[in-house]
């Protein structure tokens, strides 16, 4: 199947995105998200054509999730061991994927769209838009990362596929995405290396970042609205950015 560009149906011209530029926990971030997605639900069930696509982006707090797959392996002892060893969070998600890392420095972006309402955009290319985007972000000259993507999912810095710098756990409901990708632009890579926790279902591989491959800090804020850029100019869209924004509809 040839995963490239693609064009909204009908009624929307814009992509939203709603930036939070401020470290939240990472349940506020959550809730945001879910009002979105159940609204989007909603208005699908009822026929109403008001479901505009959104991106959220956002740094958070300390935080470990397991997707799906991660489920049944999370005993009580478990989380409780990881939240004392790393003095973290750990949050069971919807997303599928085993466990991943949320913290600061990291920027966690979550595309709400309805993949239905978009010409050729099937769920077997949406992770791939997702990685061609981040590849496309850290290709920009003020980033300078040639990333690949290889047999496992996410963004990867070599061709072997052994430092990953970008994972994605999504999750589909009647074709509303949610959940979506991270991008390690500065983060404590402890959180992430830490051989007592293997992340993503992947013991063998090490994560870096933007900061460990280049040498120095980029703008999170930048890297935000450089992703959207790349997402929204596939989509056929233009972008509407917001900052902080209290987002109480789907219809704002």
């Amino acid at each position: 199947m040839a995963c490239s560009r693609y064009s909204p149906r009908n009624l929307h011209s814009v992509l939203r995105h709603a930036h939070y530029d401020k470290i939240l926990c990472y349940e506020q971030g959550n809730q945001i998200q879910e009002q979105l997605v159940s609204e989007m639900l909603e208005n699908k069930k009822h026929k109403i054509p008001n479901n505009r696509p959104t991106v959220l982006s956002f740094q958070f707090q300390h935080t470990y999730t397991g997707g799906k797959r991660e489920r049944i392996n999370t005993t009580p002892e478990r989380r409780q061991f990881i939240e004392l060893i790393k003095n973290a969070k750990f949050v069971q998600t919807s997303r599928g994927g085993q466990i991943t890392y949320h913290g600061p420095g990291q920027l966690v972006l979550y595309p709400i769209i309805d993949l239905s309402e978009f010409k050729g955009l099937k769920s077997k290319c949406y992770v791939s838009l997702l990685e061609n985007c981040a590849i496309e972000t850290l290709k920009e000259s003020w980033v300078g990362i040639n990333a690949v993507t290889t047999e496992n999912t996410g963004v990867w810095v070599d061709n072997n596929g052994l430092r990953k710098i970008a994972s994605i756990g999504v999750n589909l409901q009647r074709s509303i995405t949610s959940h979506g990708i991270s991008i390690n632009a500065f983060p404590d890579l402890s959180y992430v290396n830490d051989p007592r926790i293997v992340l993503c279902g992947l013991d063998q591989y090490q994560q870096t970042s933007i900061k460990e491959e280049i040498g120095k800090v980029v703008d999170i804020d930048r890297l935000a609205h450089s992703f959207v850029k790349h997402l929204a100019n596939r989509l056929g869209l233009g972008v509407e950015a917001h900052l902080n924004p209290n987002l109480r509809s789907t219809k704002q």
